[in-house]
């Protein structure tokens, strides 16, 4: 088994409120005959209503492939999806 897995995130405070977000990921892994990744990116904003409870709006894109050299039918999948999230967040 085959592994590797790299992500990288960066926050910046805009004031005691505003938060922009930002990331990316890369996720490998083999077993046996199948071989998948993983990668993605994301851009986002918080904004904290309260100290413990925010609104936050982020973009993301993902793409997943797997492929098989197997004779299970079972040959190759691609994913591609991206879009918007609107979320609620709460911090301690």
């Amino acid at each position: 088994m085959t592994r590797i897995n790299i992500d990288v995130g960066y926050s910046f405070i805009r004031t005691d409120k505003w938060e922009l977000n930002a990331g990316v990921g890369w996720l490998s892994l083999e077993i046996d005959n199948i071989d998948g990744k993983y990668l993605y990116a994301d851009i986002g904003t918080v904004y904290r209503i309260t100290d413990r409870f925010g609104i936050g709006a982020s973009y993301q894109i993902a793409e997943i492939d797997v492929t098989s050299d197997e004779d299970d039918g079972f040959d190759k999948v691609d994913i591609e999806f991206s879009g918007p999230s609107i979320y609620l967040t709460y911090g301690c």
